[in-house]
């Protein structure tokens, strides 16, 4: 039986080498288009000076009195570069959770970034709180967190134990999902 290609020797159910030379050639934009496209993506998360959008510095969180806290705040600053952002949650391994807080200790859904803007999460402001603190946490000690920003992504810091100006806050590592 002969479908399609009836009368040009081209058995029902298959492709001639000519289609399947057209369809290689169609394709080939398609994947540079894809490709043109993630790029795209990927750059948008990057300032044009070479640095991220968002960049979380300076985590900190203070020594706690009784180091079997079971509750602890954390502390950073915020450089967004790029448009305006929320942080919608974060994840320690140092605790069972982590909830947004606002000034007055109130609960928040999230924290607000302002395009352009710095954002001190600090104390007597916005900031994120460890539920359940599952390991003894003293001075110089660090663990990391990451950071879930509604359009950026995670950013994952090193948040150090102790006073804001002992430690080199810089390093961060972006993560994009």
């Amino acid at each position: 039986f002969y479908g399609r290609g009836e009368g040009s020797g081209t058995p029902a159910g298959s492709t001639s080498n000519l289609s399947k030379a057209r369809n290689a050639v169609m394709l080939k934009p398609m994947a540079t288009m894809v490709a043109l496209a993630l790029a795209l993506l990927v750059s948008s998360a990057i300032a044009h000076d070479g640095h991220r959008e968002i960049d979380i510095v300076g985590a900190w969180a203070p020594e706690p009195e009784n180091p079997s806290a079971s509750t602890l705040p954390v502390y950073f600053t915020v450089h967004n570069h790029g448009p305006a952002d929320r942080i919608i949650g974060a994840r320690v391994n140092a605790a069972a959770s982590v909830e947004i807080r606002g000034p007055g200790e109130g609960r928040l859904d999230s924290i607000a970034i302002q395009a352009g803007t710095d954002l001190v999460a600090g104390p007597g402001g916005p900031h994120l709180v460890l539920i359940g603190v599952n390991r003894p946490l003293k001075a110089h000690d660090s663990f990391k967190a990451a950071i879930e920003l509604e359009k950026s992504g995670r950013i994952v810091v090193d948040v150090f134990i102790g006073d804001p100006g002992t430690h080199d806050h810089q390093t961060h590592e972006p993560h994009k999902h």
